[in-house]
């Protein structure tokens, strides 16, 4: 009888230390706030240094020439990409261990950011004046993630949708306003820009908010390399599940 009592009040202790699952996010707003925070920077510091990469590559004739014709080394990584990510959501205490954490984001930084390069390098080949469109898309989305890790950085309430849209709208339009000043001659693509960035934008603020709030992964509120993974792959998954939802729907 005592043997059990023992086992039953060491469970809960063994199922605390356990780092392959982890309690729900949504414990507080102070521990939403803190790691939808930490996730954009996090986010933010990924993509500066992917769309550094990609621009390296546009600028560098011989790099350009190499990624936008050699598909078989992006379709290659491409699919490394995919079952690394597909690895690490199945083998979640992997992005739980304090040092493993930094070494994944690293790989996957590292290999995302030449598939975006491949493509960044294919379009700019592709497009008349496409080095130009590439380079104001990646301007503008750097700086609009981190406008949306200052946005909840300051902002004193709970995070919502339309309130974060509204803010990244705005800031899109100074963007814009700010580059078309500079680059009169260069309207159209600013504005092709502006408006994948606003989508871009809105999906970064949607699938927060379903990670947060509606809990669709098993998060902590120290799990920020795992929101960083999930904003990247989510982005693929999303559209799916939509679809699946307007079929059901008509049904």
């Amino acid at each position: 009888m005592e043997r059990d009592q023992e086992s039953v009040q060491e469970q809960p202790q063994a199922k605390e230390n356990d780092i392959s699952e982890a309690h729900s996010v949504d414990m507080s707003l102070n521990c939403r706030q803190s790691f939808i925070r930490n996730v954009y920077l996090t986010f933010w510091l990924q993509q500066i240094a992917i769309y550094l990469f990609a621009y390296y590559s546009i600028k560098t004739p011989m790099l350009r020439e190499f990624e936008a014709k050699q598909v078989w080394v992006l379709v290659l990584i491409s699919v490394f990409v995919i079952v690394l990510y597909c690895y690490l959501f199945s083998n979640k205490i992997e992005t739980r261990k304090q040092i493993n954490k930094f070494i994944w984001i690293f790989v996957v930084t590292l290999t995302q950011g030449y598939v975006i390069s491949a493509f960044c390098c294919i379009i700019s080949n592709k497009i008349n004046n496409g080095n130009l469109f590439i380079q104001y898309l990646l301007f503008m989305n750097g700086i609009m993630i981190l406008g949306l890790y200052l946005f909840t950085q300051f902002y004193p309430k709970d995070f919502k949708i339309g309130e974060s849209f509204l803010f990244c709208f705005f800031f899109g339009l100074i963007q814009s306003a700010f580059l078309i000043y500079l680059y009169r001659d260069d309207i159209k693509f600013i504005f092709i820009s502006l408006c994948l960035i606003l989508a871009y934008s809105f999906y970064l603020i949607y699938d927060m908010k379903c990670i947060v709030e509606y809990k669709r992964y098993s998060v902590g509120k120290d799990d920020y390399i795992l929101g960083v993974f999930i904003l990247n792959i989510d982005v693929f998954i999303l559209p799916i599940e939509f679809h699946k939802y307007l079929k059901d729907g008509k049904k």
